[in-house]
């Protein structure tokens, strides 16, 4: 019987050393030297000392052959296989608390990112489950099943709901079967784009019998037939309208405004260099309802009269950005819904010649407001408050809300005061009654207890945040320590008025956990 020669891969310290540990054992197997690597007494008692010796000096050799450059010059005062075993395990498999708690978190912060196959990610798990063993840790099946089902995504909800309920008992390889089986099903299907989040059997997506056969084998559609929205013509879209794309490339007919802060020219509108630097957002859409995001603007504008629900008239002039003059009919207040749903009231100016509604960033933050962005939202906070977001589109920022419409407008200045004066009336009464809630003061007015008073919506009190913190204490630290320098307390004192005789003002001091010795330098 010809003898079959088996090679593994070299250890350069980067490779996992768990997985090289488990074939290097199983190469020892094989030229039938392991119990080398546990000690000579673990050696076959039968054998005489030349064949110890012989026996261990194989497993030292093979070893030895199986380790890179770099790690055999660690290690390469090692004479014996057990000592050479056992240097390898504490230079890359410590079993300190600090490994052990590492190896921990890795695997309780283990997800599975979106799309990623199921058979790298399980791979992951494994990587992690044999460093624990490695290290003496040892996790129960259940617990290991729990942890791979919380490590999913959350387009594996349903999933995880059916191998949670209805069982008796789970264990890993239980979710790990249901796992590839579902992978196997999804590519066999060819549901590419499909999702796992609609159960164990079921994926998302139109019936293979419809229009005989499935997304993949689907034809495009002509669009001869297709009716445009927008301009009602059929053979495109409304998003390929020329139409809709031409009033958007020429914006406002050529009439500079403050909103773009530009002449228009479609050059500058396809570049991101333009000279409208100024504008933080700018919105394609046409609707009223629509809100931009404008450090060109030197107070909040609105160019339709319906978005008004109180107003004051009167007569003035806003410049623009090519030095030409709008015409302000007015003032009052306008209602906008947020992103969070909230109605937020602003007090804007007026303007007809306008063709876009701007809040100018420039008011909001004379009043106290902070901007932050990333990821392609901008938002807008007052203290630690969001009150409002822009979102990024084709560089630029457009608030994520709408203008509350279908209110009734008051031409008077007389509405103004009576809005004024309630919500004085209501801070009043809020600071008397020991910073009553909105909601409190409400039911004390309508159970005519505040003298007839008619309280209303409430603005921002700092004095209420303030009041509702607290310190938070330190928790009582608890550390375990198993030897010698594995954890050290120490602390840094000075600088002192005097000098010490060697020119020193500062000492600092070590005092070693497990033994409690305690060393002082200056």
């Amino acid at each position: 019987m010809s003898s079959q020669k088996f090679e593994v891969e070299k250890f350069n310290g980067s490779n996992d050393f768990t997985l090289w540990k488990l074939k290097m054992k199983a190469l020892l197997v094989q030229q039938k030297c392991a119990q080398a690597i546990e000690g000579e007494e673990k050696l076959p008692v039968g054998l005489t000392a030349v064949e110890k010796e012989e026996v261990v000096s194989r497993a030292h050799s093979a070893i030895l052959l199986s380790l890179a450059d770099e790690v055999l010059r660690e290690v390469a005062d090692e004479t014996t296989a057990v000592g050479l075993w056992r240097k390898l395990e504490s230079k890359y498999q410590k079993k300190s608390l600090t490994n052990r708690l590492y190896q921990k978190r890795r695997l309780h912060t283990l997800k599975m990112s979106e799309g990623m196959q199921v058979r790298n990610h399980l791979d992951n798990f494994n990587r992690i489950i044999l460093d624990l063993n490695g290290v003496g840790v040892k996790v129960e099946e259940e617990d290991q099943a729990m942890i791979l089902l919380c490590s999913l995504p959350s387009s594996y909800e349903n999933f995880v709901d059916t191998m949670m309920y209805g069982r008796d008992s789970i264990s890993t390889n239980d979710v790990k079967d249901a796992l590839q089986s579902k992978e196997l099903q999804k590519l066999v299907s060819g549901s590419g784009e499909g999702s796992v989040e609609t159960g164990l059997t079921v994926s998302r997506g139109r019936s293979m019998e419809r229009n005989g056969g499935g997304r993949s084998k689907s034809r495009p559609k002509s669009k001869a037939a297709m009716r445009c929205f927008h301009c009602k013509e059929k053979g495109h879209f409304r998003k390929n309208c020329p139409q809709r794309q031409k009033g958007i490339g020429q914006g406002s007919n050529g009439n500079a405004q403050v909103v773009v802060a530009q002449k228009d020219s479609e050059k500058q509108d396809s570049s991101d260099e333009g000279e409208g630097g100024d504008v933080l957002t700018v919105s394609t859409s046409s609707s009223a309802e629509s809100w931009i995001l404008d450090t060109g603007a030197s107070y909040h504008m609105a160019y339709s009269r319906d978005l008004f629900t109180t107003f004051k008239e009167w007569n003035g002039s806003v410049k623009l950005g090519d030095d030409g003059e709008l015409g302000v009919k007015g003032s009052g207040s306008v209602q906008i819904k947020m992103y969070d749903g909230l109605v937020r009231t602003l007090n804007a100016w007026y303007v007809p010649g306008l063709r876009k509604n701007l809040i100018s960033v420039g008011t909001l933050d004379k009043n106290g407001y902070t901007f932050s962005g990333s990821g392609g939202v901008l938002r807008v906070s007052k203290g630690a408050l969001v009150v409002m977001k822009g979102r990024l589109q084709h560089g630029i920022y457009t608030l994520m809300g709408s203008s509350v419409l279908g209110t009734t407008v008051v031409s008077s200045s007389m509405a103004i005061d009576s809005v004024e004066k309630k919500y004085n009336c209501t801070e009043l009464w809020h600071r008397r009654l020991g910073h009553m809630s909105e909601k409190g003061l409400s039911i004390l007015s309508k159970q005519g207890l505040l003298s007839g008073v008619e309280t209303g919506k409430l603005k921002f009190c700092e004095t209420c945040v303030m009041g509702k913190q607290r310190r938070v204490k330190f928790s009582m630290g608890s550390h375990t320590t198993n030897g010698v320098l594995e954890y050290i307390h120490s602390d840094l004192w000075g600088p002192s008025p005097v000098e010490s005789h060697s020119g020193c003002r500062y000492y600092v001091t070590f005092i070693d956990d497990f033994s409690r010795k305690v060393g002082c330098t200056l």
